[in-house]
């Protein structure tokens, strides 16, 4: 049976026709993670060395930002802590891992999210690939899109502390004012 809140929420996942999904009001599809997307992360790598972290990032980061754009256009998610939890959630519906957002201070635009299966993660861990620091590039980008977006703030940096493919229980992230990661000597 349906409750009176669910028959008035948004859907969220929409079919739009054959071979076509919408998550919000976004294009998706799924992307094989340990054969695609870990090789195609490794053809960056070879292509541009340690630059390739930051073209994940910032891949991670604009994507993020037209799905939160054109997501609070349908009025499915809120600007409010509630609305940034909605799009980490839709991104563990999506498959990316299993994100908990552990402390949000939406007003002050910090947040410390932790996640298991992330999925860069675990695409290195499948390959037994040990890599000399963390590899979800791709979620830092993204989670900061998330909160830079609902905020509208530019002063906020991500970083990730903790990353599964480096042997760590879970993958953390963090998300503060640059300025307070620099202060904890973090290179943002």
């Amino acid at each position: 049976m349906t409750t009176p809140e669910e028959k008035n929420e948004k859907q969220f996942v929409t079919f739009m026709k054959r071979g076509w999904i919408n998550v919000g009001a976004t294009r998706m599809c799924i992307l094989d993670i340990a054969g695609a997307f870990y090789h195609i992360r490794k053809s960056y790598d070879s292509l541009f060395g340690p630059v390739e972290k930051t073209v994940m990032y910032r891949a991670g980061k604009a994507g993020a930002s037209m799905f939160v754009e054109k997501t609070l256009e349908t009025g499915v998610i809120p600007i409010s802590a509630k609305g940034f939890t909605l799009c980490v959630e839709a991104y563990v519906q999506c498959g990316f891992g299993n994100f908990t957002v552990e402390e949000l201070d939406f007003p002050s635009a910090t947040t410390r999210i932790s996640g298991t299966y992330a999925f860069e993660a675990w695409a290195w861990l499948q390959h037994h690939d040990r890599p000399e620091t963390g590899v979800c590039d791709y979620t830092r980008g993204t989670f900061l899109a998330y909160m830079q977006t609902l905020t509208e703030r530019e002063d906020l940096a991500c970083v990730e502390t903790s990353c599964q493919a480096l042997g760590a229980q879970t993958c953390i992230f963090q998300i503060p004012p640059k300025k307070t990661l620099v202060q904890q000597g973090y290179i943002v």
